[in-house]
């Protein structure tokens, strides 16, 4: 009989100012399979992705232009994101 693995969970990393926003999200996610981070600063985003160090990493902000902007352009300049790509989802309805 062959064993079934399971795919490793994919990886989430929460951004939002508001914890409980950020527990709840977490939760639904956690129950359906996903390994969940939280960050609730851009530094601890940063830091968040630093130690984890992802191939690439897609930033959903929601229509929060200006964080987005800040983050990016904080990436960029972190010597620890040299070489990796890193696409900003904007939510702009």
């Amino acid at each position: 009989m062959a064993a079934h693995h399971r795919p490793p969970a994919c990886v989430v990393l929460i951004v939002h100012e508001h914890a409980e926003r950020r527990l709840g999200t977490r939760d639904r996610l956690f129950r359906s399979g996903y390994t969940v981070l939280l960050a609730g600063t851009l530094e601890g985003t940063r830091n968040l992705l630093a130690e984890i160090m992802p191939a690439s990493a897609v930033v959903d902000m929601g229509n929060n232009v200006d964080r987005a902007i800040e983050l990016r352009a904080q990436l960029e300049v972190d010597p620890r994101f040299r070489g990796v790509p890193v696409m900003l989802e904007l939510d702009l309805e």
